[in-house]
């Protein structure tokens, strides 16, 4: 992904930071909602 001009140099790494906590907390509640639903039905 390249950066425009002018662009500062934190936000490249901000995203990916967000992306990937989005990555791990969708894994994390995937997984939760697959023990929960083995355990209620």
């Amino acid at each position: 992904m390249a950066d425009g001009p002018g662009r500062p140099d934190g936000l490249p790494e901000t995203i990916g930071t967000v992306l990937g906590a989005l990555v791990v907390i969708g894994t994390f509640g995937l997984l939760a909602w697959t023990v929960l639903r083995g355990v209620l039905y």
